[in-house]
């Protein structure tokens, strides 16, 4: 199976955002895998982190992702509680990453290529260089939604 691979620069929202469509396998205890589309999003908006969407049947998954967590689980086991990431490697070469979704006693685990997924995180840091996404953070609207006095 080749993979699809969309990745893109683009002008919107009004913010710079880069998402990647690819195919993963969820895999849930005592079920068979499923392979199913996932996209993931990232932007200059939320600069701590990427949305990932599972789209399967008509039906569609979102989650909120740590980015940092994700690039540290293309190294190692990363995360606890609803979270968790981790490297596989695979005897044939092909390497994936697990993101475990939910509680231990109750999750799926995604699995994507770590051949397709490193590269696009490359890529999130071309918009938002590691180390300064605080300086992304809108504060003042922020203060003014906690505050109500957002116009």
């Amino acid at each position: 199976m080749y993979p699809f691979i969309s990745v893109s620069l683009r002008q919107t929202d009004p913010f710079p955002f880069t998402y990647l469509v690819h195919r993963a396998r969820l895999i849930s205890d005592g079920q068979p895998p499923v392979t199913m589309d996932v996209m993931f999003q990232y932007s200059v908006e939320q600069a701590f982190a990427i949305v990932m969407t599972l789209h399967a049947s008509g039906v569609e998954a979102q989650w909120n992702l740590s980015r940092e967590q994700i690039v540290m689980g293309l190294r190692w086991h990363d995360g606890w509680g609803d979270v968790v990431v981790w490297p596989v490697a695979r005897s044939r070469g092909d390497s994936v990453i697990c993101i475990r979704l939910g509680p231990a006693s109750n999750h799926v685990v995604v699995e994507v290529s770590r051949t397709v997924l490193a590269p696009w995180l490359k890529e999130t840091f071309r918009l938002i260089p590691h180390g300064s996404e605080a300086q992304y953070l809108r504060m003042d609207q922020v203060i003014d939604c906690i505050l109500g006095t957002e116009e």
